[in-house]
């Protein structure tokens, strides 16, 4: 009975810890400007060729990060979701990265984009996990 309770009160605690009063609106949209702009010196920087691949790191980094502070600053994600997410993610990339050809890329844009398009359409049509429940009721709407 213990044990259960004390499962029980984890899971609501990470169900319902809010992460959007960590970053005040002024530091949010100060660090989003920030961010914007490595994302323009990257793609700036991606024009000359000995410099190209430390712009598309610049880029990336900066898009990451963007994503990331807007998913917790305005408490769509939990914090805790966002790392599984991020290392299933890079696992995935550095394995595609490995096996694809120069030559194929083209094709695999098109995979992942199709890929993103029909996730998007399964959101939409199946109905909402526990966790949406468990938010919505709580009197936050989120669409994922």
């Amino acid at each position: 009975m213990i044990i259960k309770t004390a499962k029980m009160t984890a899971k609501y605690i990470l169900l319902n810890f809010s992460t959007a009063g960590l970053l005040s609106e002024p530091a949010y949209y100060l660090l989003c400007g920030i961010l914007a702009a490595a994302v323009l010196l990257g793609l700036h920087m991606m024009s000359k060729v000995k410099k190209a691949h430390i712009g598309n790191k610049i880029s990336a980094l900066a898009i990451s990060l963007g994503i990331i502070i807007t998913l917790i600053k305005k408490d769509i994600v939990p914090a805790w979701i966002i790392y599984p997410a991020m290392a299933t993610g890079l696992i995935i990339g550095l394995i595609l990265a490995k096996r694809v050809k120069m030559i194929e890329m083209p094709e695999l844009v098109a995979l992942l984009t199709e890929l993103a398009e029909q996730h998007r359409l399964l959101l939409l049509h199946l109905p909402l996990s526990p966790y949406t429940t468990v938010m919505t009721s709580l009197g936050k709407q989120h669409l994922l």
